[in-house]
């Protein structure tokens, strides 16, 4: 038991210092500079997702989900308006 429990601990400390040390903290960060088009797009698809939890929420009378997920609708169309104003600005 004590060699099982010695060469899980081997694997488990090598797998953690690899993920640890890769090329970056964060290996699925953003490029710096995101195209406003992707984050248009990321954004509709997130107030239609939203939209829909909304209605499942509003249909099993779930009054306490329901109230921050139409809170996070509203802050999400206020940033694509935002957004969109910029987009229109830039061209």
């Amino acid at each position: 038991m004590k060699a099982i429990l010695s060469a899980l601990m081997g694997v488990y400390t090598r797998w953690r210092y690899v993920e640890d040390t890769g090329p970056s903290e964060r290996p699925m960060a953003k490029p710096a500079a995101e195209k406003p088009k992707d984050e248009l797009i990321r954004l509709r698809q997130s107030v239609a997702r939203e939209r829909r939890n909304l209605e499942s929420y509003v249909r099993f009378n779930c009054a306490a989900l329901a109230g921050p997920c139409e809170d996070s609708i509203r802050a999400m169309e206020g940033r694509l308006r935002a957004l969109e104003m910029f987009a229109r600005r830039a061209v």
